[in-house]
């Protein structure tokens, strides 16, 4: 999305999918049911987490997530 395509590498960008299907796996299952990640109330966790599930919103990646967009 950010390169042109005659520049992307698909073997690359599988491998970069393929990453962040398993962190998105592990981050599921942390924040399932949850409203904030550490404790009961928004922490600099939070930032973070809704930084990162920004980008992936941002990439088009996020909707094949729905816990992880949920808890946005």
């Amino acid at each position: 999305r950010f390169l042109p395509e005659a520049k992307r590498n698909p073997a690359l960008v599988e491998a970069a999918r393929s990453k962040l299907a398993a962190m998105a796996e592990v981050l599921g299952r942390a924040i399932e049911g949850r409203r904030f990640m550490v404790g009961d109330s928004f922490t600099a966790a939070d930032i973070v987490v809704g930084s990162a599930l920004g980008w992936m919103g941002f990439i088009g990646e996020l909707e094949k997530y729905p816990t992880l967009a949920g808890y946005l």
